[in-house]
C-alpha cells in the first residue's frame, strides 16, 4: 500500500492521504464511518506522519545494512582464494579484516 506522508484525521478518528481527503471534501462525510465532517473537524495526523517518516528511516536502514552486507560478500568471496579456511570462523575474519581496511 501507499503511505500516508500527508495523513489527515477526522473528528471521528480515521485517517486519509491527500487522494482520499480529495473524497472527503466533497462527500462531508467520512468514507469509512458515514459521521458528517466539517473543515474544520480536520486536523493533519502528526503521530501517523511521524511513524510513516520512523519507518522510511527504518526501510532505508535496513537497505544500507542489506547492500552493505553483500559488498562485503563479495570482498570475502573475491579474496576466499587467498585466505587459508578456518572452520566455522573464515566469514567472521574476513568481515573482521574487511572492517578493518575500511574503516581507517
Amino acid at each position: 500500500g501507499i503511505l500516508m506522508d500527508d495523513a489527515m484525521i477526522l473528528s471521528c478518528g480515521h485517517s486519509y492521504g491527500s487522494s482520499g481527503m480529495q473524497h472527503i471534501y466533497r462527500m462531508k462525510a467520512c468514507g469509512k464511518c458515514g459521521q458528517p465532517i466539517t473543515e474544520d473537524s480536520i486536523r493533519p495526523n502528526l503521530a501517523l506522519g511521524l511513524a510513516v517518516q520512523a519507518f522510511r528511516r527504518e526501510e532505508e536502514s535496513a537497505k544500507t545494512l542489506k547492500r552493505r552486507r553483500d559488498r562485503i560478500e563479495q570482498v570475502c568471496t573475491f579474496f576466499s582464494a587467498y585466505i587459508t579456511p578456518v572452520p566455522n570462523l573464515d566469514r567472521c575474519v574476513c568481515y573482521m579484516v574487511f572492517l578493518n581496511l575500511f574503516s581507517l
